[in-house]
């Protein structure tokens, strides 16, 4: 979903409550399906250059006519999948923005600073922030400005969260080794929001808790503080988190790196869902004395970028995050894939949500555009759907299904040309492409420029600028109910035909598993879905598989999630935009994991989602305690819900080896996965479930084992005295004492040890694992047993033992007063 405008329940979670008349409507609009983000073409003020994108020209045009009294409410209504708010103290509306540089990124920095941009992120050559609206047509005349474009996040959307726990085994681990339980490792997770349901249950808020545009629809208000542990003296505490969550600084703003609550874009927009907030409970659950952190990801791509870099800095060991952004390249590591490697050549084991698009996707790798367009296109050259080129067919039919309110889709069209942003050196596009969208038939699609207009175009895209355009479709939040569900017309131009021809084009339809959305056939080519960083190959892509259906609670093999996102595009281009000699498929996604599970408050609960969807009852038939789903709670559904399983993991998996990699780890979860039974016959690497479904046991027994923990308390005794010694190995087939002690012994235990002659005792336990053989030591001092001189108290003579003790003494007192009077003494580091 829509981070600010996709606040759904989650991946294909269809607010089935909400169409039964479970939550009431707020101030409504007739529900009407519209195109988002487009500029007029007439009748208004000349848009700003080709440098910005068509949001940001649609801003610009419609400015002056902002409404005083509600500004931000008329931006909304131009674009609700773009971000908003008004300037402290002066109240000025402004944007999110990503601003590419074409020299210098501080330098352009500056000079946005300069129109009034705030709260800026710098990352590789993208300058990210707040620009006030009407200094829009200024930052497009900047000549630092390569291009801009509005920011767009997108969400991949007893104690709760342990079904799949239990499902990928992690619980198993924990019994076996009840030490291993995450401590000392800090997972970090990037998603929407962690707590805004705190703010939005303040009163004066003016956030409703139920209704189409509440935040919790579904009646689950849970906030952090009701998440707690009982420790913190709520008896109606769920234990679903600790205390003491962090959130990180966010490098813009100097602040905690939490959404903007309040600001999410009403009314167009629904509330923030407090996703972190679920995930981080998921991990919880997994890994429970792990160290847990959040930063948002939904101010900018830089800001984004930034944010993995700092939670790196401040300590994670393993990130998650379910964001993606539509202009992410899908043949290119882009700027937030940028980040993911550098923090994983750092040791970060890094994770990310697949996506939850299934594989509506159509490719073509032999593009044609023969012929010539009219209307809005009668100056572009319409692409030919039809590979095979038997036939000619110019539009793609896509199928939209009933959209509640607040729910949206985006159309996205990506071509083979070398990104610029976060590639500063590389020449752009060489390619301008027109998308546009019309009805079929008697069905209707408008946009708030032209309506009752039935065709909309994003007009084409700027030479120089990333290859990438897309338009968003959508029902606003506070409509009075759903769409009908429609049936639209694609058609892709090449503008002018005289720009280069793209050598692959590709279509998304990124519908975040709204069951419906389809592309027609015959061209429905079910192509791959992964984009963006998931796709790094540093990254794990992560696919989901409802709890149930897993081998644990009875279903072998496991079984994808139908919305599950597809991999199999190749890398044409290097970081830097050069193109490869060889394109480079990777294995994405790389393993699937476990959804469905409960947590306090995102989602509706099972029998309202619909799941499982093949069980028309709604219920799970099972005696398996560990696979029932609590009633109390709602679903967590997507690969949002997937992929902090397998983080969770990782950080057990550190835990037990602190010398593991990224690579040793990601290595162990593939090799050991369940095979699961692919989506497309005859392939090789499945690219849908791709190595299968993790089991958290076996790729821990197949990581080499880490040296045991051995200690000795006290560590100094006398003769006759008793010290005990502790031990634990983890991941051990065997283990064997030596030095002061022998024998097999088991991989943990405690033993008493009583020494009866002075000196020092050495202790070594050798364990045999996975990787060889490893030892530890632990040392005990022995001193031998005081003893007392005999004889009265009268004269006599004083023994050499004696003298000496007493020289000991009078030594160290003097030592006490040397260093009383304030010599220098020596402090081991």
């Amino acid at each position: 979903m829509l981070v600010a405008a996709l606040q759904a329940a989650a991946a294909a979670q269809r607010p089935t409550a909400l169409a039964q008349g479970k939550a009431s409507a707020a101030t409504s609009i007739s529900a009407r399906l519209t195109v988002f983000g487009v500029p007029q073409q007439s009748g208004v003020p000349s848009a700003p250059s080709a440098k910005v994108d068509g949001s940001l020209k649609q801003i610009a045009q419609r400015y002056p006519s902002l409404s005083t009294e509600h500004p931000l409410s008329d931006l909304r209504s131009m674009n609700p999948a773009a971000r908003f708010r008004l300037s402290s103290p002066l109240n000025t509306p402004e944007v999110s923005i990503d601003a590419i540089a074409t020299g210098d990124p501080q330098t352009l920095k500056s000079a946005l600073q300069k129109l009034g941009m705030s709260d800026v992120s710098v990352f590789s050559n993208d300058v990210g922030g707040w620009l006030p609206v009407n200094q829009i047509a200024n930052a497009a005349a900047l000549g630092g400005l390569r291009f801009a474009r509005a920011a767009m996040p997108r969400t991949r959307s007893s104690m709760v969260a342990t079904q799949g726990d239990f499902a990928q085994k992690s619980a198993a681990v924990r019994t076996t080794y009840p030490s291993l339980t995450g401590a000392g490792i800090t997972v970090g997770v990037l998603s929407d929001s962690f707590n805004c349901f705190a703010q939005y249950a303040q009163p004066g808020s003016g956030v409703p808790a139920s209704g189409y545009t509440g935040y919790a629809p579904f009646g689950y208000t849970a906030r952090y503080q009701d998440d707690q542990q009982p420790s913190t003296g709520q008896a109606a505490s769920t234990s679903a988190l600790p205390a003491g969550v962090t959130l990180a600084t966010d490098v813009s703003t100097g602040q905690a790196a939490e959404a903007p609550c309040l600001q999410y874009g009403q009314p167009y927009q629904l509330p923030f869902t407090d996703e972190g907030r679920a995930i981080l409970q998921i991990v919880h659950a997994v890994a429970p004395d792990a160290a847990l952190m959040f930063y948002t990801a939904v101010n900018s791509e830089a800001d984004f970028a930034n944010g993995i870099e700092t939670l790196a800095k401040a300590g994670a060991k393993v990130i998650d995050d379910d964001v993606g952004y539509p202009d992410e390249p899908f043949f290119q590591d882009g700027l937030i894939a940028q980040a993911v490697n550098t923090v994983a050549a750092d040791g970060v084991v890094y994770f990310s949500s697949a996506g939850n698009d299934g594989r509506s996707s159509y490719e073509n790798t032999t593009p044609s555009f023969p012929v010539n367009g009219t209307g809005a296109q009668a100056n572009e050259k319409l692409l030919n759907f039809d590979p095979s080129g038997a036939t000619v067919t110019t539009s793609l039919p896509l199928s939209i299904p009933q959209l509640y309110p607040g729910e949206y889709i985006f159309l996205v069209v990506g071509w083979d040309q070398p990104y610029v942003t976060g590639s500063p050196q590389s020449g752009g596009a060489t390619s301008s492409l027109d998308l546009c969208l019309s009805g079929a038939g008697s069905d209707l699609v408008t946009d708030n420029n032209s309506f009752p207009n039935s065709v909309t175009c994003t007009g084409g895209s700027g030479l120089g600028n990333d290859p990438v355009q897309f338009l968003i479709i959508g029902n606003p939040a506070n409509a009075g109910g759903y769409t009908s569900a429609v049936t639209v017309n694609l058609t892709i131009g090449l503008v002018n035909g005289s720009t280069a021809t793209p050598g692959r084009i590709k279509f998304l339809l990124s519908a975040d598993g709204a069951q419906g959305a389809a592309i027609n056939s015959p061209y429905n080519t079910n192509s791959p879905t992964i984009q963006g960083h998931p796709g790094a190959a540093t990254a794990a892509a992560v696919g989901a598989a409802f709890y149930y259906y897993t081998p644990q609670c009875g279903t072998s093999p496991a079984t994808l999630e139908s919305y599950s996102s597809a991999g199999g595009d190749p890398i044409l281009f290097d970081s830097s935009g050069n193109r490869l000699g060889t394109p480079q498929v990777r294995q994405k996604p790389d393993f699937v994991a476990p959804d469905g599970v409960n947590n306090t408050m995102l989602g509706a609960n099972m029998q309202d989602s619909g799941y499982p969807p093949s069980n028309p009852t709604n219920n799970l038939p099972t005696s398996i305690a560990a696979c029932q789903n609590n009633a109390a709670y709602p679903i967590f559904l997507g690969t949002s819900a997937a992929a902090p399983h397998a983080a969770a993991a990782a950080a057990l998996m550190l835990q037990a080896n602190l010398a593991l990699t990224a690579t040793q780890i990601m290595s162990a979860l593939q090799g050991t996965a369940l095979p699961m039974t692919p989506r497309v016959s005859g392939q090789g690497y499945d690219y849908d479930n791709g190595h299968g479904f993790i089991q958290i046991d076996a790729a821990l027994a197949s990581l080499p084992a880490a040296a045991p923990t051995l200690s000795v308390s006290p560590t100094t005794i006398t003769v006759g005295a008793s010290a005990t010694l502790t031990w634990n190995a983890i991941n051990a087939s065997g283990c064997t004492a030596s030095g002061s002690w022998s024998g097999s012994q088991t991989d943990s235990g405690t033993q008493t040890v009583t020494p009866n002659t002075a000196g020092t005792n050495t202790y070594t336990l050798t364990c045999t694992g996975t990787g060889g053989s490893v030892s530890s030591s632990a040392t005990l001092t022995i001193n031998a047993a005081s003893t007392s001189g005999g004889g009265g108290h009268g004269g006599g003579s004083v023994d050499t033992t004696t003298l000496l003790s007493l020289g000991g003494i009078l030594l160290a007192s003097r030592i006490v007063r040397r260093r009383g009077a304030g010599l220098p003494t020596y402090r081991p580091g």
